[in-house]
């Protein structure tokens, strides 16, 4: 929205009110900045939302598939009655072309340039950007509405994040809420490195070439440790999340606390180290780290991203880039010692975070892409 078009666009957009209708179908991680980002913007004033649940959603809600199938990390939307959007979260960078052929605009997290460019219907298509969970911070009548999807005890406890219950001493509340997911820099801070990570355990992988990648990938990550580790010293702190697998074939390089995994600790923890490394998630996604580290002002260092982002996301100037556990160690070591650098890369992606991941922000830009054309 920098340029003189898209201030124009957006002041139509302000003025016109849009109506939107959000059809939830899920309530997956990966889906929840999208909710946010209308939650936040009917809050806002910017439009007014409805929310609608199909009847059949509500019927299988004891169907384990419903957490997993692909059309559930979708979301669509109708905007003013008549524009179809659709918002495809999922890891994988495969698209469903029934799925695309329904819908006007198509934003899709995973975006693959060259896939999409083979696609019959390759021009509605879109990268969305950096994908993360997140939820509202505010009481969230939608987030009460999406209770329905649960039942027994979890459906007790969605009730109690979207009424905000742990503000009267009820449960310890949401962990996901942007207010505990947002941070600028911290120029003063001592420089030091974070990198936790999960690996999977091939055996429970269906595809056999998918297996072969994240053996490739466990090894990766492990051998990252154990340099960081040798390299850095106390100025490095992380391991992986410790489960059976992990501490079968990498004991070495495991957390020594199953608690500092913990989303609430890791997020404690987060704060404290200005250095973050992140690596490619499954399906070669971008992970949820790289959103996470933008929202928290962090230097960067990842491997190259296989996906397409929005906006001006570029190595250098808000991440490093490293192919190999050599690569990352020099690239940390370069972090640590230029301070200039450091900081520059931090105020970075505090901009981009509140231009392009921060759910409301997320959300705006695909409605301007939908309203100028």
């Amino acid at each position: 929205m920098g340029d003189a078009g898209g201030r124009a666009v957006l002041v139509e957009f302000i003025v016109m009110k849009l109506n939107c209708q959000v059809e939830v179908r899920s309530d997956v991680e990966h889906v929840r900045q999208i909710y946010a980002g209308y939650s936040l913007l009917h809050r806002g004033g910017f439009l007014d939302l409805k929310q609608i649940i199909p009847d059949d959603v509500l019927e299988d809600r004891s169907d384990p598939d419903r957490w997993t199938d692909y059309r559930f990390f979708n979301v669509k939307v109708v905007i003013n009655g008549t524009v179809r959007v659709l918002y495809d979260l999922h890891d994988r960078g495969w698209i469903d072309e029934e799925i695309l052929a329904g819908v006007d605009f198509y934003f899709k997290r995973s975006f693959d340039r060259e896939y999409v460019s083979g696609l019959s219907e390759g021009k509605k298509v879109s990268p969305l950007g950096l994908n993360y969970p997140v939820s509202t911070s505010h009481v969230d009548l939608f987030k009460l509405q999406r209770a329905r999807l649960y039942s027994g005890k979890d459906k007790l406890k969605m009730i109690a994040k979207a009424l905000r219950l742990d503000r009267l001493g009820i449960r310890p509340g949401e962990t996901d809420i942007l207010d505990n997911l947002e941070e600028g820099p911290n120029p003063v801070g001592e420089p030091r490195i974070l990198y936790m990570a999960r690996l999977w355990d091939p055996e429970h992988l269906e595809s056999k070439t998918q297996s072969d990648t994240v053996r490739e990938m466990n090894d990766m990550r492990a051998e990252c440790v154990r340099l960081l580790r040798k390299e850095f010293g106390t100025r490095f702190f992380g391991g992986l999340a410790r489960d059976d697998y992990s501490l079968r074939n990498y004991a070495d390089c495991v957390l020594a606390d199953t608690s500092l995994s913990n989303k609430r600790n890791y997020l404690k923890t987060l704060r404290g180290f200005p250095i973050c490394v992140a690596t490619t998630g499954l399906s070669g996604s971008n992970g949820w780290k790289l959103g996470e580290y933008t929202a928290f002002s962090k230097a960067i260092i990842t491997e190259p991203l296989r996906f397409v982002v929005t906006g001006d996301f570029q190595p250098e100037s808000n991440y490093l880039e490293f192919r190999t556990p050599v690569d990352l160690a020099a690239a940390a070591a370069r972090l640590l010692e230029n301070a200039n650098l450091r900081h520059e890369m931090m105020r970075n992606n505090q901009r981009y975070y509140e231009a392009y991941v921060r759910p409301e922000a997320l959300v705006r830009n695909t409605l301007d892409i939908a309203l100028s054309l």
